[in-house]
């Protein structure tokens, strides 16, 4: 009886190792696989764009590539972009408008720093007034909304994979920006979607603040999404992705926007989808 009480201690003991061991091995291994995902910013793009096309073996993992300021990146990236005659743009250079005195205490990188959060809406109390989250549902009434997750490719249309299907976000003609953004973060989500990646979807937060860096680099929005989606898709035919189903721990509806069909909502750590049903 003590050796089979023994034995079943050892066992459970070594599972709950492997868990505490494999689930941030397993996170950042769906990082890897699907890093286009997971760019916020032009150069972890072009990382992402790198690995895409068998280079930079040597380059961290896009983790720790992530940890670094914008021109330890940009180092880390300009031998590699030359071998495949990618143009590679500076860092831009902040102006400096604070004194000398606080110029000299420490600061963190300028990519780690915490971006400002941006709302879709501004009458978010009373869109939220009549609803309830309740597990991976959100419900306004009659109308719910339920939470997206990936999706293995059995489950998709046949055609996704297919070079018809493209991203195709509009192009920016120097209309009112919060309303291109949010039109074209209303394709995005679709897009994404469409390939069974909703559970690793850009937050809107982080979608504007890219649209910020390339539009002062001059640089064209939509293609660049463009050339993601094209990558994604290559991965994403070919790889299976974790559609484990966890429901949303500690997410409340002041973390949430509206869009269409959709609600959006977004914390530290991750952007939950919830589609009409």
């Amino acid at each position: 009886m003590k050796l089979v009480k023994k034995s079943l201690f050892k066992t459970t003991l070594i599972a709950a190792i492997l868990t505490i061991i494999l689930t941030p091995l397993s996170s950042w291994a769906n990082t890897q696989q699907f890093c286009f995902s997971y760019a916020s910013s032009l150069y972890q793009q072009v990382y992402c764009e790198l690995k895409a096309e068998g280079q930079g073996q040597n380059l961290p993992s896009f983790y720790d590539f992530r940890k670094n300021d914008n021109y330890m990146q940009y180092l880390l990236l300009k031998p590699h972009v030359r071998k495949l005659a990618m143009k590679l743009p500076k860092p831009v250079k902040k102006s400096r408008q604070s004194s000398p005195a606080s110029i000299q205490k420490h600061t963190p990188p300028a990519n780690t720093q915490t971006q400002q959060a941006v709302s879709l809406n501004t009458s978010q109390a009373q869109q939220h007034s009549n609803c309830q989250l309740q597990g991976d549902i959100i419900s306004c009434g009659t109308i719910k909304h339920q939470l997206q997750y990936n999706l293995n490719n059995k489950h998709l249309e046949k055609h996704v994979f297919t070079p018809d299907n493209k991203m195709a976000l509009p192009q920016f003609q120097g209309e009112n920006k919060n309303q291109y953004l949010a039109k074209a973060y209303a394709v995005y989500l679709d897009k994404m979607l469409a390939i069974g990646l909703a559970g690793v979807t850009l937050s809107y937060s982080k979608f504007y603040h890219l649209f910020d860096e390339l539009q002062q680099r001059n640089m064209d929005f939509s293609q660049r999404f463009e050339k993601m989606y094209f990558y994604l898709k290559k991965d994403k035919e070919i790889m299976m992705v974790n559609t484990q189903k966890n429901h949303p721990r500690q997410l409340s509806l002041k973390h949430c926007d509206t869009l269409n069909q959709y609600w959006i909502c977004a914390t530290a750590q991750k952007n939950y989808i919830f589609k009409r049903l």
